[in-house]
């Protein structure tokens, strides 16, 4: 080898030290549910490199995640890593789990709306009620 070949060796050897500790942040933030660290790791231009890393346990732990974006500004970027991770893993199960699940949430939440507004006008309409019988009794 020459010094040359030697600098390429060395420059290889340290951009595989640079992405180990990467790798090694990415799985705590996975375990984690470090939603901040994620956001990072979507708006980052290496993102795809990133998570080609992991290993497939990982993967299917960071597709729940993953969706948590889906509603806010990096859907994009989102839903291309996790097509990225779907066509890698070939496992849809967690993500499937996970939209059903945010849309049982939803369908919660439109009920528990559907409740309030209703006790609200049961309110409304109680204190109108009020006000009638109020009205009525002042002009008798």
């Amino acid at each position: 080898m020459n010094f040359g070949e030697d600098a390429v060796v060395l420059k290889n050897l340290s951009k595989e030290n640079q992405s180990i500790p990467k790798n090694k942040t990415l799985i705590k933030a996975i375990e984690n549910s470090d939603i901040s660290f994620l956001q990072e790791l979507l708006v980052s231009d290496s993102r795809f490199e990133d998570i080609s890393g992991l290993s497939k346990f990982y993967k299917c732990k960071l597709l729940p995640l993953l969706t948590e974006f889906l509603d806010q500004p990096l859907r994009l970027e989102a839903i291309q890593c996790i097509y990225e991770i779907m066509t890698d893993t070939g496992n849809i199960d967690a993500f499937s789990k996970t939209l059903i699940d945010r849309s049982v949430d939803f369908n919660k939440l439109v009920f528990l709306k559907g409740k309030i507004d209703y006790l609200k006008y049961l309110q409304r309409s109680k204190a109108e009620n009020k006000a009638e019988n109020e009205h009525v009794e002042q002009n008798q």
